[in-house]
Protein backbone atom coordinates (compact mmCIF):
# COMPACT_ATOMS: atom_id res chain seq x y z
CA UNK A 1 0.00 0.00 0.00
CA UNK A 2 1.55 3.25 -1.11
CA UNK A 3 1.49 6.11 1.37
CA UNK A 4 1.17 9.76 0.35
CA UNK A 5 4.64 10.85 -0.67
CA UNK A 6 6.52 12.95 1.84
CA UNK A 7 9.29 15.41 1.05
CA UNK A 8 12.68 15.81 2.64
CA UNK A 9 13.90 19.36 3.41
CA UNK A 10 16.05 19.30 0.28
CA UNK A 11 13.00 18.58 -1.84
CA UNK A 12 13.90 14.99 -2.66
CA UNK A 13 11.22 12.34 -2.35
CA UNK A 14 11.48 9.87 0.52
CA UNK A 15 9.33 7.23 -1.12
CA UNK A 16 11.20 6.66 -4.37
CA UNK A 17 14.72 5.31 -4.33
CA UNK A 18 15.18 5.51 -8.11
CA UNK A 19 13.60 7.88 -10.58
CA UNK A 20 10.95 6.23 -12.73
CA UNK A 21 11.97 5.59 -16.32
CA UNK A 22 10.17 8.00 -18.61
CA UNK A 23 9.70 7.77 -22.37
CA UNK A 24 12.12 9.94 -24.36
CA UNK A 25 9.30 12.20 -25.52
CA UNK A 26 8.18 12.75 -21.93
CA UNK A 27 11.37 14.35 -20.65
CA UNK A 28 10.88 16.97 -17.96
CA UNK A 29 12.77 20.22 -18.42
CA UNK A 30 15.01 21.66 -15.72
CA UNK A 31 12.48 24.42 -15.19
CA UNK A 32 9.65 21.92 -14.70
CA UNK A 33 11.76 19.96 -12.22
CA UNK A 34 12.50 23.12 -10.25
CA UNK A 35 8.83 24.09 -10.23
CA UNK A 36 7.79 20.65 -9.01
CA UNK A 37 10.51 20.69 -6.36
CA UNK A 38 9.23 24.02 -5.06
CA UNK A 39 5.67 22.67 -4.89
CA UNK A 40 6.72 19.55 -2.97
CA UNK A 41 8.88 21.50 -0.53
CA UNK A 42 6.11 24.05 0.03
CA UNK A 43 3.54 21.30 0.61
CA UNK A 44 5.80 19.67 3.21
CA UNK A 45 6.46 22.94 5.05
CA UNK A 46 2.80 24.00 5.02
CA UNK A 47 1.88 20.60 6.43
CA UNK A 48 4.41 20.82 9.25
CA UNK A 49 4.30 24.48 10.24
CA UNK A 50 1.29 26.05 8.55
CA UNK A 51 0.79 28.50 5.70
CA UNK A 52 1.26 31.76 7.58
CA UNK A 53 4.33 30.52 9.45
CA UNK A 54 6.07 29.56 6.20
CA UNK A 55 7.76 32.33 4.26
CA UNK A 56 8.98 32.44 0.68
CA UNK A 57 12.56 32.39 1.95
CA UNK A 58 11.80 29.24 3.99
CA UNK A 59 10.60 27.42 0.87
CA UNK A 60 13.61 28.49 -1.20
CA UNK A 61 16.06 27.63 1.57
CA UNK A 62 14.51 24.19 2.22
CA UNK A 63 14.70 23.43 -1.50
CA UNK A 64 18.27 24.76 -1.82
CA UNK A 65 17.06 27.19 -4.46
CA UNK A 66 17.40 30.96 -4.93
CA UNK A 67 14.48 33.01 -3.64
CA UNK A 68 13.96 34.48 -7.10
CA UNK A 69 13.15 31.05 -8.49
CA UNK A 70 9.85 31.10 -6.62
CA UNK A 71 8.73 34.36 -8.19
CA UNK A 72 9.96 33.15 -11.58
CA UNK A 73 7.81 30.01 -11.45
CA UNK A 74 5.05 31.51 -9.29
CA UNK A 75 4.59 35.22 -10.13
CA UNK A 76 1.66 35.29 -7.71
CA UNK A 77 4.01 34.54 -4.83
CA UNK A 78 3.04 32.48 -1.81
CA UNK A 79 -0.66 32.39 -2.64
CA UNK A 80 0.03 30.87 -6.05
CA UNK A 81 2.49 28.29 -4.74
CA UNK A 82 0.04 27.60 -1.90
CA UNK A 83 -2.70 26.70 -4.37
CA UNK A 84 -0.28 24.46 -6.28
CA UNK A 85 0.89 22.77 -3.05
CA UNK A 86 -2.69 22.05 -1.96
CA UNK A 87 -3.46 20.57 -5.39
CA UNK A 88 -0.32 18.42 -5.19
CA UNK A 89 -1.13 17.16 -1.69
CA UNK A 90 -4.74 16.50 -2.68
CA UNK A 91 -3.60 14.45 -5.67
CA UNK A 92 -1.27 12.35 -3.49
CA UNK A 93 -4.06 11.49 -1.07
CA UNK A 94 -6.39 10.74 -3.97
CA UNK A 95 -3.81 8.27 -5.37
CA UNK A 96 -3.59 6.54 -2.00
CA UNK A 97 -7.39 6.34 -1.76
CA UNK A 98 -7.60 4.92 -5.29
CA UNK A 99 -5.13 2.21 -4.38
CA UNK A 100 -7.01 1.36 -1.18
CA UNK A 101 -10.33 1.35 -3.01
CA UNK A 102 -9.00 -1.11 -5.56
CA UNK A 103 -7.92 -3.55 -2.86
CA UNK A 104 -10.83 -3.17 -0.43
CA UNK A 105 -13.10 -6.18 0.08
CA UNK A 106 -16.06 -4.17 1.37
CA UNK A 107 -16.87 -0.67 2.76
CA UNK A 108 -15.66 -1.62 6.24
CA UNK A 109 -12.33 -2.84 4.89
CA UNK A 110 -11.96 0.36 2.85
CA UNK A 111 -12.46 2.82 5.74
CA UNK A 112 -10.37 0.71 8.12
CA UNK A 113 -7.43 0.71 5.70
CA UNK A 114 -7.84 4.46 5.04
CA UNK A 115 -7.81 5.28 8.76
CA UNK A 116 -4.79 3.03 9.27
CA UNK A 117 -2.90 4.72 6.44
CA UNK A 118 -3.56 8.22 7.79
CA UNK A 119 -2.72 7.12 11.31
CA UNK A 120 0.62 5.69 10.16
CA UNK A 121 1.51 8.90 8.31
CA UNK A 122 0.65 10.95 11.40
CA UNK A 123 2.76 8.79 13.72
CA UNK A 124 5.73 8.84 11.33
CA UNK A 125 5.63 12.65 11.30
CA UNK A 126 5.66 12.71 15.14
CA UNK A 127 2.10 14.08 14.95
CA UNK A 128 3.19 17.18 13.07
CA UNK A 129 1.91 16.19 9.63
CA UNK A 130 -1.86 16.42 9.67
CA UNK A 131 -3.93 16.66 6.50
CA UNK A 132 -2.05 19.14 4.27
CA UNK A 133 -5.23 20.21 2.51
CA UNK A 134 -7.21 20.76 5.69
CA UNK A 135 -4.42 22.69 7.44
CA UNK A 136 -3.96 25.24 4.67
CA UNK A 137 -7.70 25.47 3.95
CA UNK A 138 -8.47 26.29 7.59
CA UNK A 139 -5.91 29.10 7.55
CA UNK A 140 -6.60 30.86 4.29
CA UNK A 141 -9.27 29.26 2.10
CA UNK A 142 -11.80 31.88 3.17
CA UNK A 143 -9.48 34.68 2.04
CA UNK A 144 -7.50 33.29 -0.89
CA UNK A 145 -9.68 32.11 -3.76
CA UNK A 146 -7.06 30.02 -5.64
CA UNK A 147 -6.31 28.04 -2.48
CA UNK A 148 -10.01 27.62 -1.74
CA UNK A 149 -10.52 26.30 -5.26
CA UNK A 150 -7.64 23.81 -4.96
CA UNK A 151 -9.01 22.54 -1.65
CA UNK A 152 -12.53 22.31 -3.08
CA UNK A 153 -11.30 20.21 -6.00
CA UNK A 154 -9.24 17.96 -3.71
CA UNK A 155 -12.17 17.20 -1.43
CA UNK A 156 -14.50 16.65 -4.39
CA UNK A 157 -12.05 14.15 -5.89
CA UNK A 158 -11.71 12.24 -2.61
CA UNK A 159 -15.46 12.14 -2.18
CA UNK A 160 -15.94 10.84 -5.70
CA UNK A 161 -13.41 8.03 -5.14
CA UNK A 162 -15.21 6.89 -1.99
CA UNK A 163 -18.65 7.33 -3.57
CA UNK A 164 -17.75 5.23 -6.62
CA UNK A 165 -16.34 2.47 -4.48
CA UNK A 166 -19.45 2.40 -2.28
CA UNK A 167 -21.61 2.19 -5.41
CA UNK A 168 -19.57 -0.80 -6.58
CA UNK A 169 -20.28 -2.39 -3.21
CA UNK A 170 -23.99 -2.01 -3.94
CA UNK A 171 -24.81 1.25 -2.16
CA UNK A 172 -27.40 3.43 -3.93
CA UNK A 173 -25.75 6.47 -5.57
CA UNK A 174 -27.47 9.20 -3.55
CA UNK A 175 -26.79 7.40 -0.29
CA UNK A 176 -23.19 6.70 -1.34
CA UNK A 177 -22.61 10.42 -1.99
CA UNK A 178 -23.92 11.35 1.45
CA UNK A 179 -21.89 8.63 3.16
CA UNK A 180 -18.73 9.63 1.31
CA UNK A 181 -19.11 13.27 2.35
CA UNK A 182 -19.71 12.27 5.97
CA UNK A 183 -16.70 9.93 5.92
CA UNK A 184 -14.38 12.71 4.71
CA UNK A 185 -15.68 15.20 7.27
CA UNK A 186 -15.35 12.66 10.07
CA UNK A 187 -11.84 11.57 9.06
CA UNK A 188 -10.62 15.17 8.90
CA UNK A 189 -11.99 15.76 12.39
CA UNK A 190 -10.41 12.55 13.70
CA UNK A 191 -7.06 13.61 12.23
CA UNK A 192 -7.17 16.80 14.30
CA UNK A 193 -8.11 14.87 17.44
CA UNK A 194 -5.28 12.42 16.79
CA UNK A 195 -2.82 15.28 16.46
CA UNK A 196 -4.00 16.92 19.66
CA UNK A 197 -3.95 13.62 21.57
CA UNK A 198 -0.70 12.54 19.90
CA UNK A 199 -2.29 9.17 19.25
CA UNK A 200 -3.86 7.44 16.22
CA UNK A 201 -6.58 6.10 18.53
CA UNK A 202 -9.27 8.65 17.45
CA UNK A 203 -8.78 7.58 13.83
CA UNK A 204 -9.06 3.93 14.74
CA UNK A 205 -12.19 4.52 16.84
CA UNK A 206 -13.71 6.47 13.95
CA UNK A 207 -12.95 3.60 11.57
CA UNK A 208 -14.98 1.28 13.81
CA UNK A 209 -17.89 3.74 13.90
CA UNK A 210 -17.81 4.22 10.13
CA UNK A 211 -17.74 0.46 9.70
CA UNK A 212 -21.05 0.25 11.57
CA UNK A 213 -22.46 3.23 9.68
CA UNK A 214 -21.54 1.84 6.27
CA UNK A 215 -22.70 -1.69 7.02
Amino acid sequence: MKKPQKTKPDGQSETSEKPANKPANKKISKGQKTRQQLIEVAASLFQKQGFHATGIFDIAEAGNLPKGSIYYHFPGGKEEIGAAAVAFAGAQIAEALEELAGKAKDPADFVTKAASLLGDVLVESDFQGGCPVCLVALEVAGKVEPIRQSALEAYARWQMIIEKRLCLFGVEKKKAAAQAELAIAAIEGALILSQVQRSPAPLRRLARQLTLFLA
